[in-house]
């Protein structure tokens, strides 16, 4: 079509864009996660009468999961381009050892568990944990909340607050801090929060080694030098999401929005349905439409464990996410100071101190420090020590009133 395209790229912010900031100066453009906040939503412009009035263009080329995070009471506010899935990769000489079936989407918590039991054996350099959190806890902790239906905070964007002593999440963490502390079917469970903590993590050398039996990641992973490979068949599994199925948090999504103020949007539609067929700019994700998933274009260029991934991934990315994308993504708790929400959990494991306890005070605080946040902005570190003289977290001072040389508008 004789569709002239500017392309442009963003400013330069003292803090990170939002969608609605983007939509405010372009016609259509590309973004990293779906949309969170009302603010983000109002900005967008539905694609579902483009979709409605466009025969050539089927929306049952996207499977349902990734639709989903641009959905909000039946309407469409996006097009999803690549989706990076995480996956529960596996030891599978360990799962054989253990004469135990390999995992399966349908896994629960509890089946989680008693696999993780099973896989568990020895002592000392020669302990092989049942499961090993790999790069850290932080990201597989939230994925039980998620599974156990509990919900970290409520609301969006400015409006976003704590909510620690949901029932069901505070029901998730116990179970995922007693992993460690009860069945010891993973190495020593630790959370750095304060400034000096230092985390020494060895999970890449227990996986490589072949001491891990399940850890979370992205697909099949090379471990060690490709001349001395792993003394391990590894395997590549779904999420275990039998008790809440797979969730908007569970995948990370990038995809193409028409701004709602544009007077171009049948010529950006236009462009966005070209884009979408280009599997080049896919970083390692796989395309969103089913048919790209199957081209040339892709499989040409997909590793082996990417091909993997997608098969063991095709039934599951068919059904809609548990939870919509409004309020559901578990990294909205990192809009927040996190201190005290990981202080709470490594009290409960260092100290034994009560765990509920712990998150209600956690909650109280992290609540005061956003109301201090919205009265003063810009001022983390002084809101985070107004309202705990002790705090000892990342905050350590505040940035710059005009921020790092300014805004470039």
């Amino acid at each position: 079509p004789d569709i002239f395209v500017n392309v442009t790229s963003t400013d330069v912010y003292t803090q990170g864009p939002t969608i609605a900031q983007i939509a405010s100066t372009n016609d259509c453009f590309a973004w990293f996660s779906a949309p969170q906040s009302d603010e983000d939503f109002n900005a967008l412009l539905d694609l579902q009468p483009l979709f409605d009035a466009d025969a050539s263009f089927p929306q049952s080329d996207y499977p349902a999961a990734l639709l989903a995070p641009y959905q909000r009471d039946g309407k469409l506010y996006g097009l999803p381009y690549a989706a990076t899935l995480r996956s529960l990769n596996y030891n599978k000489t360990a799962f054989g050892g253990a004469g135990i079936q390999p995992p399966s989407g349908e896994w629960k918590p509890d089946d989680f568990l008693a696999a993780a039991q099973a896989l568990s054996k020895g002592e000392g350099d020669r302990q092989q944990f049942g499961y090993v959190p790999l790069g850290g806890a932080n990201q597989d902790l939230l994925f039980f909340i998620n599974q156990f239906g509990g919900q970290l905070t409520t609301g969006s964007g400015k409006d976003t607050r704590p909510n620690f002593t949901d029932p069901k999440a505070v029901q998730a963490i116990r179970w995922y801090l007693d992993l460690w502390s009860v069945h010891k079917v993973m190495p020593k469970l630790t959370f750095p929060y304060k400034s000096d903590d230092t985390f020494d993590d060895h999970s890449y050398e227990y996986i490589q080694n072949g001491r891990a039996g399940m850890w979370f990641g992205q697909g099949d992973m090379m471990f060690g030098d490709p001349n001395s490979p792993v003394k391990f068949e590894m395997g590549v599994a779904p999420l275990p999401i039998g008790l809440g199925g797979l969730r908007s948090g569970d995948m990370f999504v990038r995809g193409m929005h028409i701004s709602a103020k544009t007077e171009q949007s049948q010529a950006c539609w236009e462009w966005l349905k070209f884009l979408s067929a280009d599997a080049t700019n896919l970083q390692g994700a796989i395309p969103a439409r089913s048919s790209i998933l199957k081209s040339d274009s892709f499989t040409s260029q997909a590793s082996p464990a990417l091909l993997d991934l997608v098969k063991v991934y095709a039934d599951v990315l068919k059904r809609a996410p548990s939870g919509s994308s409004n309020g559901s993504d578990p990294n909205q708790l990192y809009a927040m100071d996190t201190y005290w929400f990981f202080k709470a959990l490594m009290d409960d494991l260092n100290d034994k101190a009560p765990l509920d306890q712990g998150l209600a005070e956690a909650q109280k605080n992290t609540s005061a420090w956003l109301d201090c946040m919205a009265q003063t902005p810009n001022k983390p570190a002084t809101c985070a020590q107004k309202v705990d003289p002790t705090y000892k977290g990342y905050n350590t001072e505040d940035p710059p009133a005009d921020g790092f040389g300014g805004a470039k508008g």
